[in-house]
C-alpha cells in the first residue's frame, strides 16, 4: 500500500505565514520565563499547536504565565486558532523550533 503525502493548499502556505508571525512572537514573550528550554509550533491545518518545554521544577508554575501569553495572543491575532502544552519531553518531529535555550543567540 503506497501512502502520498498531500501537496499543501496555496492558502495553507499563506496562512502559515501569519501563525508563523504569531507563533514567533509567542516564543518572545515565554522565553524567558524560568524553566523555559525551548518554544515549539506545528501547523495542524485550521491551528496551530504551541508547547513550551521546560524542567521539571518548573512545568507546574508556568501553566499561568503560558495561558496569559496565549490569551494575549488571541486578543492579538482573533482570526487564528491556537492551543498550548506545557512539558517535560523533547521537541517532536513536524514541529518548528521558535526558541531553544541551547541554540547560538538565545
Amino acid at each position: 500500500m503506497s501512502v502520498t503525502k498531500s501537496q499543501p493548499k496555496p492558502q495553507d502556505v499563506e496562512k502559515w505565514g501569519v501563525y508563523a508571525k504569531a507563533s514567533r512572537l509567542f516564543a518572545e514573550r515565554v522565553k524567558n520565563l524560568p524553566g523555559v528550554r525551548a518554544v515549539a509550533a506545528k501547523y495542524c491545518g485550521d491551528y496551530v499547536d504551541l508547547w513550551v518545554f521546560t524542567d521539571e521544577v518548573h512545568q507546574s508554575e508556568l501553566i499561568h504565565p503560558v495561558g496569559a501569553a496565549l490569551k494575549q495572543l488571541g486578543e492579538q491575532f482573533p482570526e487564528l486558532l491556537f492551543d498550548s502544552f506545557v512539558t517535560r519531553q523533547g521537541i517532536p518531529d513536524g514541529f518548528v523550533a521558535f526558541f531553544h535555550a541551547n541554540a547560538p543567540g538565545a
